[in-house]
């Protein structure tokens, strides 16, 4: 009777500790995965925006709305503040902000700087867009590390000119000034 006894004690306790151990790898990868959604989840609420540059209200609240399909907020940019720099705005740490306030009436075209866009994400607000009655916002830009110090109004001139270059060659990319210059 003991020896039974002891056999079956010891299978009880096989199959608690083989159980514990599923448990606790199940614990782990529920947790690591309730982890991963938290985060990604509040990375897409708090870095996903989009700066709205010389929008009528109208359209500017169907930018938002067509916003909300990305999970990004939209900031309408005031005219005073054209040459604070699109990092700044964007709420990216070390980039300041500049006194001085925007005065002039050029630059006056829509245009949108997306901050933290995906390529699913960024196709999926371009779809949108077209199928919104925005239709078309013809300036568009992207957050980079090389346009973060621009000033909105440096942004607005430099990609104006660029869609103004495509739409008259057809999408023939425009020449490297910096490779002409070398040549």
């Amino acid at each position: 009777f003991v020896v039974y006894s002891l056999k079956y004690v010891k299978k009880i306790l096989l199959r608690i500790s083989v159980v514990g151990f599923f448990v606790d790898k199940i614990q782990k990868f529920v947790n690591l995965l309730c982890y991963n959604i938290l985060n990604k989840n509040l990375e897409v609420q708090m870095l996903r925006s989009i700066l709205a540059y010389n929008f009528i209200p109208e359209r500017l609240q169907m930018l938002k709305m067509v916003a909300l399909l990305c999970k990004a907020q939209v900031k309408a940019v005031a005219r005073e503040d054209m040459l604070q720099p699109v990092g700044y705005l964007a709420g990216i740490k070390g980039i300041a902000p500049v006194e001085e306030k925007y005065s002039g009436d050029e630059a006056t075209e829509e245009m949108i700087f997306l901050c933290s866009f995906d390529r699913p994400t960024l196709d999926k607000l371009l779809v949108a867009i077209k199928k919104s009655k925005l239709q078309r916002i013809e300036l568009k830009a992207m957050l980079t590390q090389h346009n973060a110090t621009w000033s909105g109004l440096e942004l607005l001139k430099e990609i104006a000119e660029e869609h103004e270059y495509m739409t008259k060659n057809k999408g023939v990319p425009m020449p490297d000034e910096h490779s002409s210059k070398n040549a």
